[in-house]
């Protein structure tokens, strides 16, 4: 448990320091089962553009998402975009609809 804190934390001090150098914003989504873009894999998903999937959390195993990387419900990604794909990831992720 104290390696995964540990881990987080470091995860949060890269999202601030990312965010702080590029404007970007740094947003974790957790997929939600009615999302559309479960079962999909990274590559055949529509981002918004001016979006980047940077990594995928599934359980304790953090991932790096390649085009072929199938998403499942209940993993959370983190993804680099602006505030108009923000809107988008929600609705991608099952957040709203």
């Amino acid at each position: 448990q104290a390696i995964t804190r540990k881990i987080e934390e470091q995860h949060t001090e890269e999202q601030v320091r990312l965010q702080a150098l590029t404007g970007a914003h740094v947003v974790d989504y957790l997929i939600r089962p009615n999302a559309p873009i479960v079962h999909q894999r990274v590559k055949d998903v529509k981002w918004p553009s001016e979006s980047a999937v940077a990594v995928i959390r599934r359980g304790e195993r953090l991932i790096v998402p390649r085009g072929s990387t199938e998403l499942r419900a209940w993993d959370t990604i983190t993804v680099v975009t602006d505030p108009i794909g923000e809107r988008e990831l929600n609705v991608l992720t099952g957040q709203t609809v």
